[in-house]
C-alpha cells in the first residue's frame, strides 16, 4: 500500500486543492481505509466508527491490543447523540463539561449507542466521545460525514505521534493517507472522564485537568496513574505499557541535587559499559548537569503545558539517536504536569524510583563500613551491567563514629575487596560522621546495636532513620574484623554481602 500525503497550513486551508483532498479522505474512509490527522493533542488513526471492518484495521496496523478501546470523534456537538444512548444522569453531567471544555482535549465515556460496534468499544457497553479543537480534525471529520475512531497514529506502545513524520515513521505502507498540519499543540492524549459511575472519575489525565472538571463537577475523582486497572479498562493508555521509546527508561525522584548528582553517576556508569543513554530533566535541574550533551531539557519546572508538548518527541528522538538507556526527573504533578507523570510512568513500565542516600556507619571507617560501602557500590555497577538501571538510585557513602579523617583502610580489607569481589578499595580514606551527612542521609545503617545507640545518643532527632544492618536485613551485628586475619576480614565481607543483598532484594 501506498502511503498519500497532504500538508495542510493557515495559508492553504481554504484552498480547493485542500477540499479536493479531503473530498479524497472522505472516499477512503468510506471504501473502509484509514486516514491519520491531526487533533491539537497527538495524531489519530482514523476509520469509520460505525464500520466494524474498517475499525479493524486500525488494530492490524498498529499491533493495538484487542481489548483495548478506541474514542469516537466528531465535528459537531450535536452528533454525540447519534453514537451514545446516555442516561439522564450521563447526559445532564455530559452537556456541562461540554460547554465548559468542547471542543477541546477532553474525551467523555457515557453509554454507547447499538450503531456503535464492539470493535470500537472492545465489547463494552460504554464509548469515549471527543469534539477536537484542531481545525483541521474538524474538517477531516465534517468531509468524512462520519463520526471517525481514532487512537493515536503510532505502533502501539511507541511513543503517541505529535508531528507527521512520526506518523509516517511508524505507518508508511500501512493505511492510506496522513494529513499533515504541523506539531501538535497539547502533546498528550485527551484527558478521558468516565461519566457512568455514581461519581465521575478522571481515567486518564490531559489538558484538561482536575482542577478544571472540578469547577463543573465538584464531586469528580481521578484515577491515580499508579493504580492497577480492571481487566477490560474503558479507557485506553490503562492496562499496557505505553508512550515508551525503545530505550529502557527510569524515574527518578527525589530532592534535586541528589536526583542529578544519581543521573550524573548513572550517565557515567553507562559511558564506562559502552551503553548509549541520555536524561530529560527540567530546566532547573539541567543547571546540576553542565556540559553534558546528553542531557536534554523537558521544559521549566512546573509549566505541564510546555513539558507536555514536548515530552513525547524527545521520547522520539532518543530512539533516532540510538539511546539504550534514558534517565528521567520525575516532574511536579500539578495541574498538567499529573498528565505528563503519567505518560512518564507508562513509558518507564511503571518504574519510578526514589533516589536516596545510604550511609554505613562504624567506628573508625576503616574495616567494616567502608566493605559495606564498597560492597554495595560494586553490586550497584553489576546491577546496572545487567540492565537494571533502576540500580543507580542509591548513593552510597559510609563514615566512622571515631575516625580519624584520612586513614587508609586495613590492608586486609582491601585484599578481601580486590581478590572476593574484584574491587579496588585502595583509595579510600576514613572520614567521621557530621552533622550534615546524618540529616541530608534517608538511612544510616551501623554495623552493630552499640553504633546505633552512640548516634542515637548524641542525634536524638534522626531516630527515624538510623538502623543497624542487621534490623533492616535480618542477622546479627557484624563482627568486628579490627587487628584481625584476612580470614576474619573475609567473614565479615560475607556476613555484610549477605544482608545487603536482603535490602536490594527489598526495595529494588
Amino acid at each position: 500500500m501506498k502511503t498519500e500525503y497532504f500538508k495542510i497550513t493557515d495559508e492553504n486551508i481554504s484552498s480547493p486543492e485542500t477540499g479536493k483532498f479531503l473530498s479524497h479522505c472522505r472516499s477512503i474512509i468510506e471504501s473502509g481505509g484509514l486516514v491519520a490527522f491531526p487533533t491539537e493533542t497527538v495524531y489519530g488513526l482514523g476509520a469509520n466508527a460505525l464500520d466494524g471492518s474498517s475499525v479493524a484495521k486500525i488494530f492490524e496496523a498498529k499491533g493495538r491490543p484487542a481489548d483495548n478501546p478506541l474514542i469516537v470523534h466528531i465535528a459537531k456537538l450535536e452528533d454525540a447523540e447519534s453514537v451514545s444512548s446516555m442516561t439522564e444522569k450521563e447526559r445532564e453531567r455530559f452537556y456541562k463539561l461540554a460547554g465548559a471544555y468542547w471542543p477541546g482535549p477532553l474525551t467523555m465515556i457515557v453509554t454507547k449507542s447499538s450503531v456503535v460496534p464492539d470493535e470500537v468499544t472492545c465489547g463494552l457497553n460504554t464509548v469515549g466521545i471527543r469534539f477536537p479543537s484542531n481545525v483541521i480534525a474538524q474538517k477531516f471529520i465534517e468531509a468524512a460525514g462520519k463520526p471517525i475512531a481514532a487512537p493515536s497514529a503510532n505502533t502501539s506502545g511507541k511513543p503517541s505521534p505529535t508531528l507527521a513524520e512520526h506518523v509516517i515513521e511508524d505507518m508508511d505502507g500501512k493505511i492510506d493517507a496522513v494529513i499533515d498540519g504541523g506539531p501538535c499543540k497539547v502533546g498528550v492524549e485527551s484527558t478521558v472522564i468516565d461519566l457512568t459511575g455514581e461519581v465521575p472519575c478522571i481515567l486518564r489525565p490531559g489538558g484538561v485537568t482536575l482542577e478544571m472538571v472540578r469547577k463543573v463537577l465538584p464531586d469528580v475523582q481521578q484515577l491515580s496513574y499508579k493504580e492497577k486497572t480492571e481487566d477490560k479498562p474503558k479507557s485506553p493508555g490503562l492496562k499496557y505499557k505505553h508512550y515508551a521509546p525503545e530505550a529502557k527508561v527510569i524515574i527518578l525522584e527525589g530532592e534535586r541535587s541528589l536526583v542529578s548528582r544519581r543521573i550524573a553517576w548513572a550517565l557515567d556508569n553507562a559511558a564506562s559499559r559502552g551503553v548509549k543513554a541520555a536524561a530529560m530533566v527540567t530546566e532547573e535541574l539541567k543547571v546540576f548537569l553542565p556540559g553534558r550533551e546528553n542531557v536534554v531539557s523537558l521544559g521549566k519546572e512546573g509549566d505541564g503545558e510546555e513539558q507536555a508538548a514536548k515530552l513525547f518527541a524527545l521520547l522520539r528522538e532518543f530512539d533516532d539517536e540510538g539511546v539504550k538507556e534514558v534517565y528521567a526527573a520525575a516532574v511536579s504533578e500539578d495541574g498538567v504536569g499529573y498528565a505528563v507523570m503519567n505518560r512518564l510512568y507508562r513509558a518507564a513500565g511503571c518504574l519510578m524510583v526514589p533516589c536516596k542516600k545510604i550511609v554505613f556507619v562504624c567506628t573508625g571507617n576503616t574495616c567494616r563500613s567502608f566493605m559495606a560501602e564498597y560492597i554495595f557500590k560494586g553490586k550497584q555497577n553489576k546491577m546496572m551491567e545487567e540492565g537494571r538501571i533502576e540500580a543507580c538510585a542509591w548513593e552510597v557513602s559510609s563514615a566512622g563514629i571515631y575516625a580519624h579523617p584520612g586513614h587508609l583502610p586495613s590492608e586486609n580489607g582491601v585484599d578481601v575487596l580486590h581478590d572476593v569481589y574484584g574491587i579496588d578499595g585502595s583509595g579510600h580514606r576514613s572520614r567521621q560522621i557530621e552533622y550534615d551527612e546524618m540529616e541530608k542521609a534517608d538511612i544510616v545503617l551501623t554495623m552493630t546495636k552499640e553504633h546505633k545507640a552512640i548516634l542515637l545518643s548524641a542525634l536524638p532527632q534522626f531516630a527515624d532513620k538510623i538502623f543497624t544492618l542487621a534490623e533492616k536485613a535480618g542477622g546479627e551485628d557484624v563482627q568486628d574484623p579490627y587487628l584481625g586475619s584476612y580470614k576474619t576480614y573475609l567473614d565479615s565481607a560475607i556476613q555484610i554481602e549477605e544482608m545487603i543483598d536482603q535490602i536490594l532484594a527489598s526495595t529494588l
